[in-house]
C-alpha cells in the first residue's frame, strides 16, 4: 500500500511543479521534470513487478510439473 501512496505523491508533486513550470514559460524544463518523474516510478515499482512475474512463475511452474 505504500507504493501505491508514493507514486500518488509524485503524481500529485509532479502536476503542481509542471503547471508552474508551464506558467513561467519553461515547457523544455517541465519535460525533463515529467521525464525523470516517470523514471523514478519506474524504478519504485520494477521490484514489485519483478515478484509478481516470480509469483506467477512458480504457480504455473508448479501445475505444469507432471
Amino acid at each position: 500500500m505504500s507504493l501505491i501512496y508514493k507514486l500518488f505523491g509524485l503524481g500529485i508533486l509532479l502536476s503542481i511543479l509542471r503547471t508552474i513550470l508551464e506558467k513561467s514559460d519553461k515547457k523544455d524544463v517541465a519535460f525533463w521534470l515529467e521525464f525523470g518523474g516517470l523514471i523514478i516510478a519506474m524504478l519504485w515499482t520494477a521490484p514489485e513487478l519483478s515478484k509478481l512475474l516470480r509469483t506467477i512463475n512458480s504457480i504455473f511452474s508448479s501445475y505444469l510439473r507432471w
